[in-house]
């Protein structure tokens, strides 16, 4: 049986939730964007599935996105040149991808109990 690379699995991903026939809502994205965090951070996937994803929401919506998800994209985005060098580390991932979450968490939730 072939294993899909992290790249067609980030594609299969997209196509499935219909990413290129329709218009989603930025909070979608934004949950999308976070789910891939979360993915990553879990091990379920490697970074470059990330990375795609946010390089499709940046490509699609560019000029239509809110400071937070820009910011958060751009956070990402700062972690493709070392991931084509191969000297990205997992402390640096997890510490962008924890930031990238963080940007993105709803104002109106409270974390405290």
């Amino acid at each position: 049986m072939k294993t899909l690379s992290i790249s067609s699995k980030a594609q299969i991903y997209l196509r499935n939730t219909d990413f290129w026939e329709r218009k989603i809502p930025e909070k979608d994205l934004q949950i999308m964007l976070v789910a891939s965090c979360l993915r990553c951070i879990g091990n379920l996937t490697d970074i470059s599935f990330v990375l795609e994803v946010g390089r499709a929401i940046r490509k699609k919506y560019r000029k239509n996105l809110n400071a937070q998800l820009l910011k958060a994209l751009d956070l990402l985005a700062d972690l493709e040149a070392p991931f084509q060098k191969k000297t990205l580390d997992r402390e640096t991932i997890e510490f962008v991808l924890s930031d990238v979450q963080q940007l993105l968490q709803p104002k109106d939730v409270s974390t405290s109990l």
